[in-house]
């Protein structure tokens, strides 16, 4: 069943995305296992609180959702552990507010799914880069063990009804959301350009968050 909630996010977070992209530069953007590193280890620390901030939202129920759907950021620990940890001098921490609506949720949701068909393009290209075989660090980006579009289709039939004027724009501010947490993360975290990369490669192209979430850095412990 096609999803006009679906369909609204796609068109309206164009622009979202391509800036996520370009701050991404991916997969051009990972040269060596260190960059491969430290992108994984940014992205963890946007889609662990992501994810625990969703798991905790009332409602998923009534739209017969698993609040837990196409949780990926084990997989980012697994090819962390692979890679080893890149050394940072401090720990990055996302702070963001709550989502204040399932439909909030629902557009969070929705770009970290979406990702997974990203990833699918993005594992070989790094592989064939690294010299890694099939799936070694790169269980996020191939979604290792897990069956993306079967999570796809699952979302599409359950937010087929969210279509109210509410709903969707409720849903576009929890995507937008999702894309800032990410951009943020990585702005703090991935240099700009990476080592090696042309200039300006990924340069972020504006200020992310738009004070609706910050990165803070600490010692680590």
């Amino acid at each position: 069943m096609r999803s006009l909630l679906a369909e609204h996010l796609r068109t309206h977070t164009r622009t979202c995305h391509a800036r996520l992209d370009a701050r991404l530069g991916l997969p051009g953007s990972v040269r060596t296992r260190t960059d491969l590193a430290v992108l994984l280890h940014a992205l963890v620390t946007a889609w662990q609180p992501l994810e625990e901030a969703l798991h905790g939202v009332d409602g998923w129920a009534e739209v017969g959702l698993d609040p837990r759907l196409g949780d990926a950021s084990d997989l980012l620990h697994r090819d962390l552990d692979v890679l080893g940890r890149p050394d940072t001098p401090a720990a990055h921490v996302v702070a963001l507010r709550p989502f204040g609506s399932l439909p909030e949720a629902v557009g969070a949701r929705y770009v970290l799914l979406g990702s997974a068909m990203g990833g699918r393009a993005i594992a070989p290209v790094v592989e064939h880069e690294l010299g890694l075989v099939r799936g070694e660090a790169t269980g996020f980006f191939r979604r290792s063990g897990m069956d993306p579009g079967a999570d796809w289709a699952r979302f599409q039939r359950a937010t087929a009804d969210l279509d109210t004027p509410a709903a969707l724009a409720g849903a576009l501010s929890g995507a937008q959301l999702a894309f800032d947490v990410i951009g943020a993360a990585a702005a703090a975290q991935v240099p700009w350009p990476l080592p090696g990369r042309p200039d300006g490669l990924g340069r972020p192209a504006g200020p992310a968050g738009e004070g609706r979430v910050r990165v803070v850095s600490r010692p680590p412990s």
